[in-house]
């Protein structure tokens, strides 16, 4: 399971090591191809140098407000991008880093992407990359009230699909 960046973790490593991993859930995922404005505009986002950056990046993750709880999650986001080894991972991307379609065509495992009806973090050219690069047995959904967020908004129904993922598979632990 990966979101966000994570995702585009994931998928390197499944590509580069598929005998290690049985199967891959994507929620949001981020690596797509981008025009260079909406990569500029992606790289802008991440940088977060105010508390009102972050708390702007929180408002574009979840799909219904969180209240004061924005703040909390503001700061523990600004902190955990501020990580020397993340900003310089962040700091480093380029256009070149994106992911290749082989990347994601050659996924032979089971794959399901999630990408909220609500998710306003990437733009929806992201989304239609993915689509067109994940192999055919992928599964794609797009959860109604999801945003960019889903395990901070949604924690339960992220659990329930990622439990019935398993159980699709007969890998329930």
């Amino acid at each position: 399971f990966g979101n966000s960046l994570g995702a585009y973790h994931i998928v390197k490593y499944a590509s580069q090591k598929p005998e290690r991993v049985s199967g891959v859930v994507l929620c949001s995922p981020g690596g797509a191809r981008l025009s260079e404005d909406d990569f500029r505009v992606a790289r802008k986002m991440l940088q977060l140098d105010t508390h009102e950056d972050a708390l702007t990046l929180v408002s574009r993750s979840v799909a219904r407000p969180l209240g004061p709880a924005r703040h909390l999650v503001a700061s523990s986001l600004r902190q955990r991008l501020s990580v020397p080894h993340v900003r310089r991972f962040l700091d480093d991307l380029s256009l070149d880093d994106a992911l290749t379609p082989s990347d994601l065509g050659d996924l032979k495992m089971p794959v399901l992407m999630l990408w909220g009806t609500a998710d306003t973090v990437y733009p929806r050219s992201a989304f239609d990359w993915f689509t067109s690069c994940l192999p055919e047995h992928a599964q794609v959904e797009e959860p109604d009230g999801f945003g960019h967020a889903a395990m901070i908004e949604r924690p339960r129904e992220l659990a329930a699909r990622l439990v019935a993922f398993l159980d699709e598979r007969g890998e329930r632990p």
